[in-house]
């Protein structure tokens, strides 16, 4: 989707998407508390899940878990970080062939 760029944070969404999560999360998976900025991502076991936050100013992604805090990535934010990624790809996608249709 994206390949690491120094110019952005280590936890923006670009940098966190260019990461191999170490499984994948279906994005129905994903819960978003608040529509946007706060999302509930289940844990890999299935005991629970985990709270990332997604910063829209810097648009970084920070999580509750112990990965996180030691690694300053996880799979949580990793996944999520695809999953914004791809949402805005064919946001952008959508926008082009409606573009194209008006001409």
């Amino acid at each position: 989707l994206t390949t690491y760029d120094s110019n952005f944070d280590a936890h923006s969404v670009h940098n966190l998407a260019s990461l191999r999560p170490a499984s994948i999360i279906p994005p129905s998976d994903f819960f978003s508390l608040d529509g946007e900025s706060r999302w509930l991502v289940p844990s890999r076991s299935g005991n629970g899940s985990y709270t990332v936050v997604h910063n829209t100013t810097d648009d970084t992604l920070h999580c509750n878990c112990r990965g996180f805090r030691t690694h300053r990535h996880c799979y949580h934010s990793i996944n999520l970080a695809r999953h914004i990624i791809t949402q805005r790809l064919l946001a952008e996608e959508a926008v082009q062939e409606e573009v194209a249709s008006n001409v």
